[in-house]
């Protein structure tokens, strides 16, 4: 019984975990190597268009 509690709050740690960092994965500015990385990517739309 004792070892059941033991996993319940291991699963629940882990959850909590996991919705920090997903929370603050969502909220954080993108950094300059994401961005990089994002204009490096192919698109359909020709970039002409956006000036």
């Amino acid at each position: 019984e004792a070892i059941v509690t033991k996993f319940i709050e291991t699963l629940l740690l882990l959850h909590n975990i996991v919705i920090t960092n997903l929370s603050l994965l969502y909220h954080a500015p993108v950094s300059s190597s994401q961005r990089q990385m994002e204009e490096s990517t192919t698109v359909s739309t020709p970039r002409d268009d956006y000036q």
